[in-house]
């Protein structure tokens, strides 16, 4: 299993994978801002100064990343298992792998 941490640094934020079945940390982004959620499923990283998002998530050990306004919509639905949808242009949407690529 793998979750998401964060470290707090003079220039901001970093954002890490920690594995927890291999004992090892990966840098996933730097940020101005971010914020982990869900037990550490999913990532928000701001720059600050576009008026974007990213959205970084784990998926049955697979990481995915989507950039959406600053505006849009996140809901997290089941506790169990985890699943985000979010809103973009006025549509409802989640990420899936199929095939080992992310489809939103």
């Amino acid at each position: 299993m793998s979750v998401f941490i964060l470290k707090h640094t003079r220039d901001g934020v970093c954002l890490y994978l920690d594995n927890l079945d291999m004992d090892e940390f990966v840098k996933v982004a730097e940020a101005k801002k971010a914020e982990v959620c869900m037990h550490g499923t999913y990532a928000f990283i701001s720059d600050g100064v576009t008026d974007n998002k990213t959205l970084y998530g784990i998926v049955r050990g697979e990481i995915f990343q989507v950039t959406l306004p600053d505006s849009a919509q996140v809901m997290f639905l089941n506790d169990h298992f985890r699943v985000c949808i979010f809103e973009r242009d006025g549509q409802w949407c989640t990420m899936q792998l199929k095939q080992g690529l992310w489809e939103e």
